[in-house]
C-alpha cells in the first residue's frame, strides 16, 4: 500500500529550546518576532539580529506549551546561537538549550492526514491532532497540527507543486511514540534533501548559514514581506536599524530568485554580476537536472529606464573584480514592495 505523501529526515535544521518562566519575554526581546504572543497552535518565522540590524539567523518559532518555546534553525549555526544568547540572560528565568536527543526535524510533500495516520500507527492518534483538515488557505498556513509526539504545519513552497509540510518528532513521547518516529522518518539521503532546498528556493525563502550570517538587513531577505517581522512589538537587538528601514526609506536591495543558462559553481555569500550590471551576493543555490542553476540572492532590484541598467549597481572604485553570469531573473511567489 502506497502512502500520499512522503517524511524525509532534515538533519540540517537543529532546536534550540527556551525553557523557563521568562522564556517567552527573553525571546521576545531577541529577535523580530512577537514571541509573548505566540499561539499554541501556530508556527512564525523570525530574525535573530545583531546590534547592527544584520540577521545572524533565521529561525522558525513553535510553542511548547505556554511558557517554553522551540526554535528550528541551521545545524552548523545552533551551538552558536545558544551560546550568544546565553550571554544575555542575566537574570532571566530561561534554559537554553539544544536537547538533540529529544526532538527530530522532518519535511513531508503529499496529503496530511495520510500523513498523520501512517506516522504513529496507534487507534486514534491521528484523530487527536487540532482541526480535522490540514489548512488550504494562506492565512491558514502556519497552523500547527498534533498527533502523539509529532508537530507539523503547512510550509510554503512551489505554488504548482505538492504541498510541503514541516515538523518536529518528538522522540522522548510515551505509548510507543519514540519507536514509530524511528520507523516512519525515512534515512537520510540527498535526494529528498535536494527537494527540500528546491521548495525553499521556488519558495523564495531565505536561509542564512556561516557564510551569510551577519551580512544583511532583515528587509533584504524579504523577511518583511514573509511575514517575519512584528513592527508593533517593543524592542529587540537589531530593533532600531529595521525599524529605520521600514519607516525611513525604501529598501534598495532585496532577495531575488534567479536561473542560470548554463552550469556555474555558486556558494552562499558568493558575489556575482548579471549582463545588465546587477551586483548580486548569493543566498541559496540548486543546479537543476539540465545543469542550470537555480538561486536565490540579494540585489538591486529596480531599474533605472534612463541609464538602461540598474541602480545602485555600478562597480566601486578599487573593489575587486567579481564575475559576470549569464541568468535570468525568475518570479517569486510574492510580490515585492515597490
Amino acid at each position: 500500500m502506497s502512502l500520499e505523501a512522503a517524511i524525509d529526515a532534515l538533519p540540517e535544521l537543529q532546536v534550540a529550546a527556551f525553557r523557563g518562566p521568562d522564556a517567552r519575554q527573553f525571546l521576545h526581546g531577541q529577535v523580530s518576532q512577537d514571541v509573548v504572543g505566540l499561539p499554541l497552535d501556530r508556527v512564525r518565522l523570525a530574525g535573530y539580529h545583531n546590534p547592527q540590524g544584520r540577521v545572524v539567523a533565521i529561525l522558525w518559532l513553535v510553542a511548547d506549551g505556554p511558557q517554553d518555546v522551540l526554535a528550528l534553525l541551521p545545524r552548523e549555526l545552533r551551538d552558536a546561537v545558544i551560546t550568544r544568547m546565553r550571554r544575555v540572560v542575566l537574570r532571566a528565568r530561561v534554559q537554553i538549550t539544544a536537547e538533540p536527543d529529544r526532538w527530530r526535524v522532518f519535511g513531508a510533500s503529499g496529503n496530511l492526514p495520510a500523513l498523520l495516520a501512517s506516522m504513529v500507527p496507534r487507534p486514534g492518534v491521528a484523530d487527536s491532532r487540532d482541526g480535522a483538515e490540514p489548512a488550504t488557505t494562506q492565512d491558514e498556513a502556519g497552523r500547527v497540527y498534533n498527533s502523539g509526539g509529532w508537530r507539523i504545519w503547512r510550509h510554503p513552497g512551489d505554488p504548482h507543486g505538492a504541498p510541503r509540510w514541516l515538523g518536529l518528532a518528538d522522540l522522548s513521547a510515551g505509548g510507543g511514540g519514540s519507536d514509530a518516529v524511528a520507523m516512519s522518518i525515512s534515512a537520510e539521503h540527498s535526494g529528498a534533501r535536494l527537494d527540500w532546498q528546491a521548495g525553499d528556493i521556488a519558495a523564495g525563502l531565505p536561509q542564512i548559514g556561516p557564510g551569510t550570517s551577519e551580512l544583511f538587513v532583515s528587509q533584504m531577505l524579504n523577511l518583511d514581506v514573509l511575514g517575519g517581522i512584528s513592527f508593533d512589538k517593543g524592542c529587540y537587538t537589531g530593533q532600531e536599524v529595521i525599524a529605520r528601514a521600514h519607516y525611513r526609506g525604501r529598501v534598495k536591495r532585496r532577495l531575488q530568485r534567479f536561473v542560470t543558462s548554463a552550469q556555474v559553481d555558486l556558494s552562499p555569500g558568493s558575489e556575482l554580476r548579471l549582463d545588465d550590471q546587477r551586483k548580486l551576493q548569493v543566498i541559496s543555490s540548486l543546479r537543476r537536472g539540465n545543469g542550470q542553476q537555480e538561486f536565490l540572492a540579494v540585489g538591486a532590484y529596480h531599474l533605472d529606464p534612463a541609464a538602461g541598467t540598474t541602480t545602485n549597481a555600478g562597480a566601486e572604485a578599487g573593489a575587486p573584480a567579481v564575475a559576470t553570469i549569464d541568468a535570468k531573473s525568475v518570479p517569486l511567489p510574492y510580490a515585492l514592495p515597490d
